[in-house]
Protein backbone atom coordinates (compact mmCIF):
# COMPACT_ATOMS: atom_id res chain seq x y z
CA UNK A 1 0.00 0.00 0.00
CA UNK A 2 1.45 3.29 -0.95
CA UNK A 3 2.35 6.03 2.02
CA UNK A 4 1.76 9.44 1.31
CA UNK A 5 4.85 11.60 2.63
CA UNK A 6 4.38 15.42 2.42
CA UNK A 7 7.99 17.73 2.23
CA UNK A 8 7.96 21.28 3.21
CA UNK A 9 11.11 23.08 1.92
CA UNK A 10 12.66 25.93 -0.57
CA UNK A 11 14.92 23.20 -2.03
CA UNK A 12 12.86 21.63 -4.76
CA UNK A 13 15.96 19.01 -5.06
CA UNK A 14 14.73 17.12 -2.23
CA UNK A 15 12.29 16.35 -3.62
CA UNK A 16 13.91 14.85 -6.75
CA UNK A 17 16.32 13.25 -4.21
CA UNK A 18 13.51 10.98 -2.65
CA UNK A 19 11.02 10.41 -5.61
CA UNK A 20 11.51 7.48 -7.75
CA UNK A 21 10.05 3.91 -7.68
CA UNK A 22 9.51 4.06 -3.89
CA UNK A 23 6.27 2.91 -1.92
CA UNK A 24 4.89 6.37 -1.41
CA UNK A 25 3.31 9.08 -3.00
CA UNK A 26 5.60 12.67 -2.75
CA UNK A 27 4.05 15.87 -2.46
CA UNK A 28 5.99 18.92 -2.54
CA UNK A 29 4.99 22.20 -0.65
CA UNK A 30 6.63 25.28 -0.28
CA UNK A 31 7.60 26.23 3.31
CA UNK A 32 5.03 29.30 3.22
CA UNK A 33 2.10 26.84 3.50
CA UNK A 34 3.19 26.22 7.09
CA UNK A 35 1.26 29.21 8.15
CA UNK A 36 -1.40 27.52 7.63
CA UNK A 37 -3.42 25.36 9.95
CA UNK A 38 -1.64 21.73 10.10
CA UNK A 39 -3.76 18.75 7.83
CA UNK A 40 -2.86 15.42 8.94
CA UNK A 41 -5.55 13.53 7.08
CA UNK A 42 -4.34 11.15 4.48
CA UNK A 43 -0.94 12.30 5.30
CA UNK A 44 1.84 9.61 6.48
CA UNK A 45 5.20 10.90 6.95
CA UNK A 46 6.38 14.92 7.20
CA UNK A 47 9.58 16.09 5.55
CA UNK A 48 10.78 19.56 7.16
CA UNK A 49 13.47 21.21 5.79
CA UNK A 50 14.12 23.62 8.02
CA UNK A 51 17.12 25.40 6.57
CA UNK A 52 17.31 29.41 7.28
CA UNK A 53 13.88 28.34 9.09
CA UNK A 54 13.17 30.36 12.32
CA UNK A 55 13.31 27.58 15.32
CA UNK A 56 9.83 28.86 16.74
CA UNK A 57 8.24 28.50 13.72
CA UNK A 58 9.04 24.68 13.24
CA UNK A 59 8.19 23.61 16.43
CA UNK A 60 4.77 25.34 16.15
CA UNK A 61 4.36 23.30 13.34
CA UNK A 62 5.03 20.05 15.58
CA UNK A 63 3.10 21.02 18.26
CA UNK A 64 0.93 21.47 15.53
CA UNK A 65 0.82 17.98 14.41
CA UNK A 66 1.00 16.52 17.87
CA UNK A 67 2.68 12.99 17.10
CA UNK A 68 0.10 12.02 14.74
CA UNK A 69 1.82 11.67 12.13
CA UNK A 70 5.48 10.96 11.62
CA UNK A 71 8.10 14.07 10.92
CA UNK A 72 12.02 13.64 9.72
CA UNK A 73 13.70 17.09 9.82
CA UNK A 74 16.33 18.69 7.37
CA UNK A 75 18.74 21.14 7.92
CA UNK A 76 21.85 22.00 7.90
CA UNK A 77 23.50 21.71 11.03
CA UNK A 78 21.16 20.91 14.23
CA UNK A 79 21.51 22.64 17.80
CA UNK A 80 21.45 20.61 20.34
CA UNK A 81 19.01 22.80 22.21
CA UNK A 82 16.62 22.55 18.84
CA UNK A 83 17.15 18.90 18.61
CA UNK A 84 16.18 18.33 21.91
CA UNK A 85 13.02 20.24 21.65
CA UNK A 86 12.10 18.62 18.55
CA UNK A 87 12.75 14.87 20.45
CA UNK A 88 10.08 16.11 23.10
CA UNK A 89 7.63 16.37 20.38
CA UNK A 90 7.94 12.88 18.68
CA UNK A 91 10.95 13.27 16.17
CA UNK A 92 13.15 10.61 15.62
CA UNK A 93 14.54 11.09 12.62
CA UNK A 94 17.20 13.72 11.40
CA UNK A 95 19.32 14.33 8.01
CA UNK A 96 21.92 16.58 7.94
CA UNK A 97 22.33 18.70 4.26
CA UNK A 98 23.77 17.85 1.89
CA UNK A 99 22.86 13.99 2.28
CA UNK A 100 23.09 11.24 -0.37
CA UNK A 101 19.61 10.51 -2.04
CA UNK A 102 20.29 6.74 -0.51
CA UNK A 103 20.62 8.02 3.06
CA UNK A 104 17.81 10.35 2.86
CA UNK A 105 15.46 7.16 1.47
CA UNK A 106 16.85 5.02 3.85
CA UNK A 107 15.78 7.47 6.69
CA UNK A 108 12.34 8.04 5.58
CA UNK A 109 11.61 3.92 4.90
CA UNK A 110 12.59 3.82 8.71
CA UNK A 111 10.21 6.46 9.87
CA UNK A 112 7.69 5.31 7.62
CA UNK A 113 8.21 1.49 9.21
CA UNK A 114 8.11 3.02 12.81
CA UNK A 115 4.98 5.06 12.09
CA UNK A 116 3.29 1.76 11.19
CA UNK A 117 4.36 0.38 14.40
CA UNK A 118 3.33 2.83 16.28
CA UNK A 119 -0.12 3.05 14.56
CA UNK A 120 -0.62 -0.73 15.35
CA UNK A 121 0.40 -0.27 18.93
CA UNK A 122 -2.29 2.59 19.25
CA UNK A 123 -4.70 0.28 17.62
CA UNK A 124 -4.09 -2.77 19.85
CA UNK A 125 -4.41 -0.04 22.97
CA UNK A 126 -7.28 0.91 21.47
CA UNK A 127 -8.65 -1.89 21.19
CA UNK A 128 -7.71 -3.20 24.63
CA UNK A 129 -8.85 -0.34 26.94
CA UNK A 130 -12.31 -0.18 24.68
CA UNK A 131 -15.01 -1.35 26.94
CA UNK A 132 -16.17 -5.31 26.61
CA UNK A 133 -19.36 -5.14 24.75
CA UNK A 134 -20.60 -8.10 26.99
CA UNK A 135 -22.29 -6.60 29.88
CA UNK A 136 -22.23 -8.47 32.75
CA UNK A 137 -20.87 -9.24 36.45
CA UNK A 138 -22.00 -13.28 36.90
CA UNK A 139 -19.60 -15.70 36.10
CA UNK A 140 -21.36 -16.63 33.02
CA UNK A 141 -20.58 -13.25 31.28
CA UNK A 142 -16.74 -13.27 32.31
CA UNK A 143 -16.37 -16.84 31.03
CA UNK A 144 -17.85 -15.20 27.82
CA UNK A 145 -15.19 -12.24 28.25
CA UNK A 146 -12.62 -14.99 28.86
CA UNK A 147 -13.59 -17.15 25.82
CA UNK A 148 -13.64 -14.03 23.29
CA UNK A 149 -10.18 -13.38 24.26
CA UNK A 150 -8.67 -16.92 24.44
CA UNK A 151 -10.05 -17.09 20.77
CA UNK A 152 -8.92 -13.82 19.61
CA UNK A 153 -6.16 -14.90 17.22
CA UNK A 154 -7.64 -17.98 16.46
CA UNK A 155 -10.45 -17.85 13.16
CA UNK A 156 -12.56 -20.74 14.37
CA UNK A 157 -15.82 -20.85 14.22
CA UNK A 158 -18.05 -20.16 16.78
CA UNK A 159 -21.90 -20.89 18.08
CA UNK A 160 -23.71 -19.18 19.67
CA UNK A 161 -26.84 -20.22 21.35
CA UNK A 162 -29.76 -19.07 23.72
CA UNK A 163 -32.94 -17.73 24.12
CA UNK A 164 -34.04 -14.22 22.14
CA UNK A 165 -32.93 -11.43 22.90
CA UNK A 166 -30.22 -12.71 25.45
CA UNK A 167 -27.62 -10.76 23.24
CA UNK A 168 -26.15 -13.07 20.85
CA UNK A 169 -25.47 -10.50 18.69
CA UNK A 170 -23.84 -8.46 21.71
CA UNK A 171 -21.30 -11.39 21.72
CA UNK A 172 -20.41 -12.01 18.02
CA UNK A 173 -19.55 -8.28 17.82
CA UNK A 174 -17.25 -8.89 21.26
CA UNK A 175 -15.54 -11.42 19.55
CA UNK A 176 -15.48 -9.46 16.32
CA UNK A 177 -13.64 -6.63 18.25
CA UNK A 178 -11.14 -8.68 20.18
CA UNK A 179 -10.06 -11.01 16.76
CA UNK A 180 -7.35 -10.19 14.46
CA UNK A 181 -9.73 -9.03 11.92
CA UNK A 182 -11.24 -5.91 14.00
CA UNK A 183 -10.03 -3.65 11.52
CA UNK A 184 -12.34 -5.20 8.76
CA UNK A 185 -15.88 -5.56 8.46
CA UNK A 186 -18.11 -7.62 10.22
CA UNK A 187 -21.07 -8.21 8.38
CA UNK A 188 -24.20 -9.15 10.48
CA UNK A 189 -27.14 -11.03 8.61
CA UNK A 190 -30.55 -12.41 9.71
CA UNK A 191 -31.15 -15.96 8.35
CA UNK A 192 -34.87 -15.44 9.00
CA UNK A 193 -35.32 -12.89 6.83
CA UNK A 194 -34.11 -13.91 3.73
CA UNK A 195 -36.48 -16.26 2.63
CA UNK A 196 -36.38 -18.33 -0.83
CA UNK A 197 -33.06 -15.15 -1.86
CA UNK A 198 -31.22 -16.85 0.66
CA UNK A 199 -28.83 -18.26 -1.57
CA UNK A 200 -28.99 -15.01 -3.44
CA UNK A 201 -28.28 -12.88 -0.37
CA UNK A 202 -25.07 -14.93 0.90
CA UNK A 203 -23.78 -15.86 -2.02
CA UNK A 204 -24.26 -12.52 -4.85
CA UNK A 205 -25.94 -12.92 -8.19
CA UNK A 206 -25.03 -12.30 -11.59
CA UNK A 207 -27.21 -10.37 -13.99
CA UNK A 208 -29.67 -11.91 -15.34
CA UNK A 209 -29.40 -14.87 -13.02
CA UNK A 210 -33.11 -14.93 -12.36
CA UNK A 211 -36.15 -12.50 -13.26
CA UNK A 212 -35.38 -8.70 -11.23
CA UNK A 213 -31.98 -9.66 -11.45
CA UNK A 214 -31.04 -6.28 -13.17
CA UNK A 215 -27.63 -6.09 -11.49
CA UNK A 216 -25.02 -8.31 -10.15
CA UNK A 217 -24.47 -8.48 -6.48
CA UNK A 218 -21.53 -8.86 -4.38
CA UNK A 219 -23.15 -11.09 -1.58
CA UNK A 220 -22.98 -11.24 2.08
CA UNK A 221 -20.15 -13.51 1.80
CA UNK A 222 -18.52 -11.28 -0.58
CA UNK A 223 -18.86 -8.42 1.66
CA UNK A 224 -17.42 -10.33 4.47
CA UNK A 225 -14.15 -10.94 2.77
CA UNK A 226 -11.06 -10.50 5.42
CA UNK A 227 -13.65 -9.61 8.49
CA UNK A 228 -16.30 -11.92 10.14
CA UNK A 229 -20.14 -13.01 8.97
CA UNK A 230 -22.58 -13.57 11.56
CA UNK A 231 -25.09 -15.35 10.63
CA UNK A 232 -27.98 -14.98 13.09
CA UNK A 233 -30.82 -17.81 12.86
CA UNK A 234 -28.70 -19.80 11.03
CA UNK A 235 -31.36 -22.65 11.50
CA UNK A 236 -33.55 -20.99 9.32
CA UNK A 237 -31.86 -21.40 6.18
CA UNK A 238 -32.94 -24.24 3.87
CA UNK A 239 -30.93 -27.64 2.93
CA UNK A 240 -30.02 -26.76 -0.20
CA UNK A 241 -28.10 -23.25 1.03
CA UNK A 242 -26.47 -25.86 3.73
CA UNK A 243 -24.72 -27.30 1.51
CA UNK A 244 -23.43 -24.59 -0.19
CA UNK A 245 -22.62 -22.72 3.10
CA UNK A 246 -20.66 -25.82 3.67
CA UNK A 247 -18.92 -26.14 1.11
CA UNK A 248 -17.59 -22.28 1.53
CA UNK A 249 -16.76 -23.49 5.01
CA UNK A 250 -14.32 -26.46 4.33
CA UNK A 251 -12.98 -24.87 1.19
CA UNK A 252 -13.22 -20.92 1.22
CA UNK A 253 -14.81 -21.26 -2.19
CA UNK A 254 -18.54 -20.29 -3.07
CA UNK A 255 -19.88 -19.33 -6.62
CA UNK A 256 -22.57 -16.76 -6.86
CA UNK A 257 -26.11 -18.00 -8.46
CA UNK A 258 -26.22 -17.64 -12.07
CA UNK A 259 -22.07 -18.36 -12.66
CA UNK A 260 -20.05 -21.40 -12.75
CA UNK A 261 -16.80 -19.69 -12.23
CA UNK A 262 -15.09 -20.42 -8.38
CA UNK A 263 -14.80 -17.17 -6.18
CA UNK A 264 -12.82 -17.19 -3.17
CA UNK A 265 -13.34 -15.48 0.48
CA UNK A 266 -11.81 -15.35 3.84
CA UNK A 267 -14.41 -14.37 6.49
CA UNK A 268 -14.51 -16.08 9.95
CA UNK A 269 -18.05 -17.29 10.15
CA UNK A 270 -19.88 -16.83 13.95
CA UNK A 271 -23.61 -18.43 13.69
CA UNK A 272 -26.11 -18.19 16.11
CA UNK A 273 -29.77 -19.17 17.32
CA UNK A 274 -32.58 -19.78 19.73
CA UNK A 275 -33.35 -23.22 18.12
CA UNK A 276 -32.55 -26.73 18.98
CA UNK A 277 -30.04 -27.38 16.30
CA UNK A 278 -29.13 -30.62 17.50
CA UNK A 279 -32.58 -31.98 17.43
CA UNK A 280 -32.93 -30.41 14.27
CA UNK A 281 -30.18 -32.47 12.52
CA UNK A 282 -31.58 -35.73 14.40
CA UNK A 283 -34.93 -34.64 12.11
CA UNK A 284 -32.91 -34.33 8.92
CA UNK A 285 -34.00 -30.60 8.89
CA UNK A 286 -30.25 -29.29 9.46
CA UNK A 287 -27.47 -30.94 8.18
CA UNK A 288 -25.23 -32.71 11.04
CA UNK A 289 -21.74 -32.18 9.27
CA UNK A 290 -22.23 -28.26 8.48
CA UNK A 291 -23.44 -28.12 12.52
CA UNK A 292 -20.11 -30.12 13.42
CA UNK A 293 -18.11 -27.38 11.00
CA UNK A 294 -20.17 -24.14 12.51
CA UNK A 295 -20.11 -25.65 15.80
CA UNK A 296 -16.66 -25.48 16.76
CA UNK A 297 -16.62 -23.71 19.82
CA UNK A 298 -19.88 -23.50 21.04
CA UNK A 299 -21.28 -20.48 23.66
CA UNK A 300 -24.48 -20.61 25.40
CA UNK A 301 -25.97 -17.34 26.97
CA UNK A 302 -27.88 -18.06 29.84
CA UNK A 303 -31.14 -16.45 29.79
CA UNK A 304 -31.33 -12.58 32.54
CA UNK A 305 -33.78 -14.94 34.74
CA UNK A 306 -30.52 -17.50 35.84
CA UNK A 307 -28.45 -14.21 36.14
CA UNK A 308 -30.55 -11.37 37.68
CA UNK A 309 -26.98 -10.05 38.96
CA UNK A 310 -26.10 -8.74 35.48
CA UNK A 311 -29.35 -6.94 35.48
CA UNK A 312 -28.34 -3.97 37.58
CA UNK A 313 -25.25 -3.41 35.57
CA UNK A 314 -27.24 -4.15 32.46
CA UNK A 315 -29.81 -1.24 33.49
CA UNK A 316 -27.24 1.42 34.09
CA UNK A 317 -25.25 0.23 30.65
CA UNK A 318 -28.68 0.59 28.28
CA UNK A 319 -29.30 3.94 30.87
CA UNK A 320 -25.90 5.26 29.71
CA UNK A 321 -27.06 4.75 25.97
CA UNK A 322 -29.91 6.71 26.96
CA UNK A 323 -28.30 9.80 28.07
CA UNK A 324 -27.50 12.13 25.09
CA UNK A 325 -30.78 13.59 25.42
CA UNK A 326 -30.86 15.92 28.60
CA UNK A 327 -34.24 15.32 29.41
CA UNK A 328 -33.78 11.40 30.24
CA UNK A 329 -32.76 10.43 33.80
CA UNK A 330 -29.26 9.53 34.87
CA UNK A 331 -30.15 7.08 37.75
CA UNK A 332 -32.69 4.01 39.24
CA UNK A 333 -33.27 3.84 42.59
CA UNK A 334 -32.41 0.73 44.10
CA UNK A 335 -36.01 -0.08 44.90
CA UNK A 336 -36.42 -0.16 41.13
CA UNK A 337 -33.60 -2.07 40.57
CA UNK A 338 -34.95 -4.67 43.44
CA UNK A 339 -38.43 -4.41 41.53
CA UNK A 340 -36.40 -5.30 37.99
CA UNK A 341 -34.67 -8.23 39.61
CA UNK A 342 -38.07 -9.90 40.59
CA UNK A 343 -39.30 -9.94 37.40
CA UNK A 344 -38.93 -12.95 35.10
CA UNK A 345 -37.88 -11.44 32.02
CA UNK A 346 -39.13 -13.90 29.24
CA UNK A 347 -37.78 -11.48 26.44
CA UNK A 348 -34.49 -11.06 28.25
CA UNK A 349 -32.35 -8.00 28.07
CA UNK A 350 -34.33 -6.88 24.91
CA UNK A 351 -36.99 -6.50 26.86
CA UNK A 352 -35.02 -4.95 29.72
CA UNK A 353 -33.88 -2.50 27.25
CA UNK A 354 -37.46 -1.71 25.59
CA UNK A 355 -38.82 -1.19 29.19
CA UNK A 356 -36.04 1.50 30.76
CA UNK A 357 -36.43 2.96 27.55
CA UNK A 358 -40.30 3.17 27.86
CA UNK A 359 -39.70 4.55 31.55
CA UNK A 360 -36.74 6.88 30.66
CA UNK A 361 -39.13 9.01 28.04
CA UNK A 362 -42.11 9.09 30.85
CA UNK A 363 -40.62 10.26 34.09
CA UNK A 364 -38.46 13.19 32.24
CA UNK A 365 -35.40 14.55 34.79
CA UNK A 366 -36.14 12.71 37.86
CA UNK A 367 -35.08 9.02 38.73
CA UNK A 368 -36.81 5.92 38.13
CA UNK A 369 -38.46 4.72 40.77
CA UNK A 370 -40.36 1.41 41.72
CA UNK A 371 -43.58 2.33 40.76
CA UNK A 372 -42.77 3.82 37.63
CA UNK A 373 -41.09 0.00 36.76
CA UNK A 374 -44.16 -1.58 38.23
CA UNK A 375 -46.45 0.20 36.28
CA UNK A 376 -44.73 -0.77 33.17
CA UNK A 377 -44.70 -4.51 34.17
CA UNK A 378 -48.20 -4.60 34.94
CA UNK A 379 -48.96 -3.93 31.42
CA UNK A 380 -46.90 -6.62 30.39
CA UNK A 381 -48.09 -8.90 32.75
CA UNK A 382 -52.12 -8.18 31.54
CA UNK A 383 -50.57 -8.78 27.83
CA UNK A 384 -49.30 -11.83 28.86
CA UNK A 385 -52.42 -13.28 30.36
CA UNK A 386 -53.55 -13.92 26.81
CA UNK A 387 -50.40 -15.37 25.68
CA UNK A 388 -50.42 -19.67 26.11
CA UNK A 389 -49.59 -21.31 29.55
CA UNK A 390 -46.12 -21.42 30.84
CA UNK A 391 -44.87 -25.33 31.31
CA UNK A 392 -45.07 -26.47 34.59
CA UNK A 393 -41.72 -26.12 35.79
CA UNK A 394 -41.36 -22.93 34.12
CA UNK A 395 -44.58 -21.35 36.25
CA UNK A 396 -42.53 -22.88 39.06
CA UNK A 397 -39.68 -21.54 38.64
CA UNK A 398 -41.15 -18.47 38.64
CA UNK A 399 -43.64 -18.62 41.42
CA UNK A 400 -40.46 -19.35 43.90
CA UNK A 401 -38.37 -17.13 42.77
CA UNK A 402 -41.01 -14.23 43.63
CA UNK A 403 -41.62 -15.93 47.16
CA UNK A 404 -37.64 -15.85 47.42
CA UNK A 405 -37.42 -12.16 46.27
CA UNK A 406 -40.09 -11.25 48.79
CA UNK A 407 -39.03 -12.93 51.72
CA UNK A 408 -35.53 -12.40 51.46
CA UNK A 409 -36.16 -8.58 51.39
CA UNK A 410 -38.38 -8.47 54.10
CA UNK A 411 -35.62 -9.94 55.99
CA UNK A 412 -33.05 -7.85 54.91
CA UNK A 413 -35.40 -4.95 55.49
CA UNK A 414 -36.10 -6.34 59.33
CA UNK A 415 -32.71 -7.15 60.21
CA UNK A 416 -31.23 -4.09 58.78
CA UNK A 417 -28.87 -6.09 57.17
CA UNK A 418 -27.28 -7.19 60.20
CA UNK A 419 -26.00 -10.96 59.24
CA UNK A 420 -26.66 -12.48 62.46
CA UNK A 421 -30.12 -11.25 63.08
CA UNK A 422 -30.55 -12.33 59.28
CA UNK A 423 -29.25 -15.92 60.04
CA UNK A 424 -31.31 -16.57 63.28
CA UNK A 425 -34.51 -15.37 61.31
CA UNK A 426 -33.97 -17.56 58.38
CA UNK A 427 -32.72 -20.39 60.24
CA UNK A 428 -30.02 -20.89 57.48
CA UNK A 429 -26.01 -21.28 57.37
CA UNK A 430 -23.83 -18.96 56.54
CA UNK A 431 -22.38 -19.81 53.36
CA UNK A 432 -26.10 -21.63 52.11
CA UNK A 433 -27.52 -17.54 52.93
CA UNK A 434 -24.80 -16.10 51.03
CA UNK A 435 -25.64 -18.64 47.97
CA UNK A 436 -29.04 -17.78 47.62
CA UNK A 437 -28.80 -14.16 47.52
CA UNK A 438 -26.18 -14.26 45.33
CA UNK A 439 -28.96 -16.27 43.02
CA UNK A 440 -31.36 -13.68 43.52
CA UNK A 441 -28.88 -10.72 43.05
CA UNK A 442 -29.17 -8.72 46.24
CA UNK A 443 -26.71 -7.47 48.65
CA UNK A 444 -28.42 -7.56 52.13
CA UNK A 445 -26.45 -3.73 53.02
CA UNK A 446 -28.16 -2.20 49.67
CA UNK A 447 -31.44 -4.05 49.99
CA UNK A 448 -31.68 -3.14 53.86
CA UNK A 449 -30.72 0.69 52.84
Amino acid sequence: MSSTVVVYSRDEHLLEAIQGDYQWDCRFLRRDALDEPADVRGIDQFILDITNMDADKALAFLDAVNFQRGVVMVAEDFPDELMDAAMTRGVRHFITKPALSGQMICTIRAALRENAGRAAGRRRDEAENAPSLVVGVSSAMRELRDQAATLANSDISVFITGESGVGKEAAAREFFRQSTRHKARFVPVNCATLGSLAESELFGHTRGAFTHAVRSTQGFVGAADGGTLLLDEVGELDVRVQSKLLRFLDSGEYNKVGESDLRKADARIISSTNQDLWAMSREGTFRKDLLFRLAAAVITIPPLRERPEDIPVLAEHFLSELRPSKDRPRRISSQALSCLRQYHWPGNARQLRQLLYLTSEKCGKRPIEAADVARELRVWEAADNNAPPATYQETKQQVLRKFDMQYFSSILSLSKGSLNQSLSLTGMHKKNFYTKLQELGMDRKSVAA
